[in-house]
């Protein structure tokens, strides 16, 4: 009986000791965890001297917040001011000691220990956000302030127009879509500084608007268009958007008629209008005409606006076979157009003459009957001048024999008086 006695007395003791044993090392542990995370009772003594300011700093710039307390002491104890990044609950740097390894951030500490600068060289996207100036009291003193990372215009391209081509009459639609902080302005123009048509409004030299509406357009809106976006950040970007606007082609031949001698050389020409660029031929009675010892024939663009040309046939030297009826032809998919023109046939000019042509050198029969009916005008006035003398030297003449006669007869009626 005794021996069992002696065993419960025994385990009852080894419990009771294990049990002052864990609750012994609950309370050091505990204690050592508090001594590792210390708040303060918040102190009237400590405040913030300044209030930190909101940044906006352009992408790749420096950035700064200052935080500065009166003190970091009270009641005998020190306190510590903590930087953190609130929209990540990321703690930066406890005062001078960076936590977060980011070469990019680092703090300054003044003389007096109580002014601190967070600094974050070349800031990035990533940087945005809102900061934490804390200082460890119960409850914990703070001030925030927010950090806006400025970027520049980028063009979405998959969402910008680049290349439009439409028929004349319809209507276009040009769009320029872009990202930036702050958002960014969109300005259309057109590279050879030409007006532009906004749907509904006058014609202007630039248009505000991510899209620019364009109705019944024709061939003058055919232009490289160009989107300038830009927000303060440089650099500022742009893209160019071509339109192309198809039409059937437009002959023109000038002069209709054209006047040449047998040898003489003979030029036409006609003008197009046209886009796809058109196929040119120059025809006579039915026959092409190309490029050879008798003729020579000749494009040239005119101006830039890339549907319009000049196409020239020179015939060298004129025979009976050359005078009739000369074909302008252009075509495209559109359509197949034609003008005509004629070369008859006129007398070698006399010697001496001078034949009167156009800006091209060619024979132009109302140019020469202006010049001729300046001629007969001229002659006409000589004539008329001449006449006008012969009929004053007559006149004067005539005077002369009468003042003369009227003095004879008063000479002979005083002869008479007196004898």
């Amino acid at each position: 009986m005794q021996p069992l006695c002696c065993s419960v007395v025994f385990a009852a003791l080894t419990l009771a000791l294990l049990s002052h044993n864990e609750t012994t090392r609950g309370a050091a542990q505990g204690k050592k965890q508090h001594s590792k995370h210390r708040f303060f009772e918040k102190s009237k003594d400590v405040e913030f001297v300044n209030a930190i300011k909101n940044q906006s700093v352009p992408l790749g710039q420096d950035a700064e917040f200052t935080c500065k307390v009166n003190r970091l002491s009270s009641k005998g104890l020190q306190l510590q001011l903590v930087w953190i990044k609130l929209d990540t609950q990321t703690i930066l740097a406890i005062e001078r000691q960076i936590v977060q390894h980011n070469p990019r951030i680092t703090v300054h500490q003044s003389a007096d220990r109580l002014e601190f600068t967070l600094r974050i060289r070349n800031v990035e996207a990533e940087d945005a956000g809102v900061y934490c100036c804390r200082i460890n009291t119960k409850p914990f003193m703070q001030m925030k302030a927010a950090l806006v990372v400025q970027l520049p215009p980028v063009i979405i391209a998959g969402e910008t127009t680049d290349y439009v081509m439409v028929e004349e009459g319809e209507d276009v639609t040009l769009k320029c879509k872009a990202t930036g902080l702050p958002p960014p302005t969109i300005t259309w123009t057109r590279e050879d500084n030409g007006l532009l048509r906004p749907k509904g409004q006058e014609k202007m030299y630039s248009y505000k608007g991510s899209t620019l509406h364009m109705t019944r357009v024709s061939r003058a809106d055919m232009a490289t268009y160009v989107c300038l976006v830009s927000n303060g950040v440089p650099p500022a970007v742009s893209q160019k958007v071509v339109v192309k606007v198809e039409f059937a082609p437009i002959v023109w031949v000038e002069p209709k008629y054209v006047a040449a001698w047998i040898g003489s050389a003979a030029h036409l020409k006609c003008e197009v209008e046209a886009f796809p660029q058109a196929i040119f031929f120059w025809y006579h009675e039915g026959n092409p005409l190309t490029n050879n010892a008798k003729y020579e024939v000749k494009t040239e663009a005119i101006g830039h606006s890339g549907y319009r040309t000049r196409m020239f046939l020179t015939i060298k030297a004129v025979d009976e076979k050359d005078y009739g009826e000369y074909t302008c032809t252009a075509n495209n998919y559109l359509a197949t157009v034609e003008g005509t023109a004629k070369l008859y046939e006129v007398d070698v000019p006399k010697r001496g003459s001078v034949p009167q042509t156009d800006g091209d050198g060619a024979y132009d029969p109302q140019m020469d009957q202006q010049a001729l009916t300046s001629e007969h005008t001229k002659s006409l006035l000589a004539r008329r001048g001449k006449s006008s003398a012969i009929r004053l030297s007559s006149q004067t003449w005539h005077c002369s024999l009468v003042f003369s006669f009227l003095i004879l007869i008063t000479i002979c009626r005083d002869q008479r008086r007196f004898s």
